[in-house]
C-alpha cells in the first residue's frame, strides 16, 4: 500500500533542493511561469509549498504576491529589485496605472502580438477581445480562399499561354 505522506514529504524535500541550487533569476523564473497556470493537483501544491519556503530561506520581500490565507497569489507575473518583489506591469497597465482584472484583456489593434505600442493595444474584456478575434480569423479565411481562386485562375492563364504558343 503507497504512503502519499511519505510520498509527498520526498516530493517537498526534492523541489526544496532544486530551488536551493536556483539562482536569484531563475527562481524569479521559475515563478513566473507559474502565473496564470490554471490547473491545480497536490504535487503542485507540494512544488509551491517548496518554492514559497525557498522564498523565505532567501529572506526575500514577496508581501506584494502573499495572498490573504499565506499562500502566494499566482496572478502576476515579478522581478526582483534588491531583495523585494516587484509586480511585472504590461504595458496597458503601466498606461492604466493599475493593474488589469482577471475579465480585462489587451487587444492588438494591428494584429501583430509582437507590437506593444500604447496605440496599437486596446483594452477589452473577453467576450469583445473573441468577437474582434473571430472577425479577423473570418477575414483571414476569406482572403486566403480567394487567394486559392487566384492562384488557380493563374496557373489556368499560364496553361493557356502554353497552349497558343504551342500553336
Amino acid at each position: 500500500m503507497r504512503d502519499y505522506k511519505k510520498e509527498k514529504e520526498k516530493l517537498y524535500k526534492e523541489d526544496l533542493d532544486f530551488f536551493k541550487k536556483k539562482n536569484d533569476k531563475e527562481l524569479i523564473d521559475i515563478f513566473n511561469r507559474e502565473v496564470g497556470n490554471p490547473g491545480w493537483t497536490s504535487s503542485r501544491a507540494t512544488y509551491l509549498a517548496a518554492l514559497h519556503q525557498e522564498f523565505d530561506n532567501r529572506g526575500y520581500d514577496y508581501s506584494v504576491i502573499l495572498g490573504i490565507e499565506g499562500g502566494l497569489y499566482l496572478r502576476h507575473k515579478v522581478k526582483l529589485v534588491g531583495n523585494k518583489f516587484e509586480l511585472k506591469l504590461s504595458k496597458m497597465e503601466e498606461r492604466l496605472w493599475k493593474l488589469m482584472e482577471s475579465w480585462e484583456l489587451f487587444h492588438h489593434v494591428n494584429g501583430i502580438i509582437e507590437d506593444n505600442r500604447l496605440e496599437n493595444l486596446l483594452l477589452t474584456n473577453k467576450k469583445e477581445y473573441y468577437k474582434i478575434n473571430a472577425g479577423l480569423l473570418r477575414r483571414i479565411y476569406k482572403l486566403v480562399k480567394e487567394n486559392c481562386k487566384l492562384k488557380k485562375e493563374l496557373e489556368l492563364c499560364k496553361q493557356k499561354q502554353w497552349k497558343e504558343k504551342e500553336d
